[in-house]
């Protein structure tokens, strides 16, 4: 999952601070006792706020919930180690269409038209920075299609530098 260890002496001493704190909690009665279920949650491999998300088609790509974020953790930091900023995010299913980067939406400007993914499939945040390009684009005039583009016509347009 990509956390840090914690020390077994900062454990041990966060335990012992915890007990002492909620020692009043403990029934002070026979055969009672106090259960204990340390555990670690981590949405990204840092101490920060930001976004990060990767769904399926079916999961809870649209929404910001903490199971979205624990998919992008290992490989993000196998994308570091390489010498990658960001990871490209394709659909779950045949890996084919491009979805979003790494913790945001992902536009592209091929042959003068914008291609972004459409958010109505269930898979993709919806993002205010996103909508405003959207709009932007559409006062301007710019060509702008809501679709997937797939990994196959990315390769294409960058071999080809359109």
């Amino acid at each position: 999952m990509c956390m840090p260890t914690i020390s077994q002496e900062i454990f041990t001493e966060g335990l012992i601070q915890l007990l002492n704190l909620d020692r009043e909690w403990v029934p002070n009665a026979h055969g009672a006792s106090l259960y204990v279920r340390p555990f670690m949650f981590a949405m990204d491999n840092y101490i920060g706020v930001k976004p990060s998300e990767t769904s399926i088609e079916g999961g809870t790509g649209w929404a910001k919930t903490a199971g979205n974020y624990a998919a992008s953790l290992y490989p993000a930091l196998q994308a570091q180690k390489n010498g990658y900023d960001q990871l490209l995010w394709t659909d779950g299913k045949s890996h084919s269409k491009i979805e979003e980067s790494g913790t945001m939406n992902v536009m592209f400007k091929i042959k003068g038209t914008i291609i972004t993914a459409p958010i109505n499939t269930g898979t993709i945040l919806k993002g205010i920075t996103r909508d405003s390009v959207i709009q932007l684009a559409k006062d301007w005039k710019e060509p702008l299609e809501e679709r997937f583009l797939t990994v196959s016509e990315l390769e294409d347009a960058l071999e080809n530098a359109l």
